[in-house]
């Protein structure tokens, strides 16, 4: 029986270590992920010094502000601890303090988050991040106002809405064919539902829009 209870603890200390293991590695990766992020921005604000053509220079000025957004989701997963189970209200919040930061058009926008606490993985917390970044970035560009974001959790997905106080979207815009790259990022990242992920409500006299994204089982 001693022998016995030896051998588990052995077991039980050498799991812990491989489970710290995993996560300095994850960790690392991730550290990893964010650098090359940022290099890739570097790179990409190089190129946008060498360009004459504006609809290019757009374009590429774009993309580094994305890549900057994507690198700010990923940077904030391991803020406090372990991704495996993280508090989204309180890494919602965060990101739209690193969005202000990035955005220099939202600095005197009103930005507002009304989800209650509840915890994601590293994987729903990156999809959430992305599709809500985009959402807020098309409000601020295109919309007017305060913007508010709700986020509020159903059994298998995330209800995602994103408002502002502009006059709403034109009665024949479709994202699926006038949307950008930005709705197609979305779509991709609130996964199969189903059905359509994206819906404008027309019933509003402003701008709101919804997503349904599918939760990954953990």
């Amino acid at each position: 029986m001693a022998e016995m209870l030896r051998e588990k603890e052995a077991l039980l200390l050498e799991n812990e270590r491989l489970l710290r293991d995993k996560d300095l590695l994850a960790r690392e990766i991730h550290h990893r992920v964010t650098n090359s992020l940022q290099l890739v921005h570097s790179t990409l604000s190089i190129q946008l010094k060498t360009l004459n053509n504006e609809e290019a220079r757009l374009q590429v000025a774009e993309a580094a502000s994305r890549v900057l957004a994507i690198a700010a989701v990923h940077r904030r997963l391991y803020q406090d601890g372990s991704p495996i189970a993280v508090d989204a209200r309180k890494y919602m919040r965060a990101l739209f303090d690193d969005l202000k930061a990035l955005l220099p058009f939202a600095t005197d926008r009103s930005l507002t988050l009304d989800m209650e606490s509840f915890s994601l993985s590293a994987d729903n917390l990156t999809h959430l991040g992305l599709i809500v970044v985009e959402l807020v970035t098309n409000a601020l560009k295109h919309g007017r106002g305060s913007i508010g974001v709700a986020v509020k959790r159903e059994e298998n997905c995330l209800e995602i809405t994103v408002t502002d106080e502009g006059a709403g979207f034109p009665e024949d815009f479709d994202h699926r064919t006038r949307g950008g790259l930005g709705f197609k990022i979305v779509s991709a990242m609130a996964g199969p539902s189903g059905g359509e992920p994206i819906s404008v409500d027309r019933s509003v006299t402003f701008s709101r829009i919804a997503v349904t994204m599918v939760l990954k089982a953990s």
